[in-house]
């Protein structure tokens, strides 16, 4: 018999509000053995999401708990991933330093070799895009000039 991978216990979520508990899940159960692939589905705010982000440790549950490989998440970890279904970034920070702060938060202060990296990558960006630009005002200009 395969070992569970992934297992949800008693799971559950709730926020405080004035009128009472809001709870968004409760008693969610679930047991996945490693390369099972399962579909979480439901209406729009019955809890799917955020039971993923309990799983992705961006969130924590107010009872129960979840288990992967053997261990209790208890926060953020290199060995998950997640593509929000929404743009999750911050609009006054570069893409870069937006990527440098989701690892910052998962490794601690390596941020100098990564900032170097960052300005390496946004400087040759800034080249590319500006180039970029600069083909497709010529190309218009082309296009202008060869209907008149």
């Amino acid at each position: 018999m395969r070992e569970r991978f992934l297992e949800f216990t008693q799971l559950g979520k709730s926020y405080d509000t004035p009128h009472g508990p809001a709870v968004i899940v409760k008693d969610f159960n679930l047991r996945m053995h490693e390369g099972e692939f399962v579909c979480i589905i439901g209406h729009s705010g019955c809890g799917k999401s955020t039971v993923l982000s309990i799983v992705m440790g961006l969130n924590e549950p107010t009872q129960g708990g979840v288990i992967l490989g053997g261990r209790e998440i208890s926060g953020p970890g290199t060995d998950r991933g997640v593509v929000f279904q929404s743009p999750a970034l911050l609009p006054w920070c570069t893409a870069c330093d937006n990527v440098l702060l989701a690892v910052q938060q998962v490794k601690g202060g390596q941020r100098r070799s990564g900032a170097r990296q960052c300005s390496s990558f946004e400087t040759e960006n800034r080249h590319s895009t500006r180039a970029k630009r600069q083909r497709l005002q010529c190309k218009a200009r082309s296009r202008r000039n060869s209907r008149n």
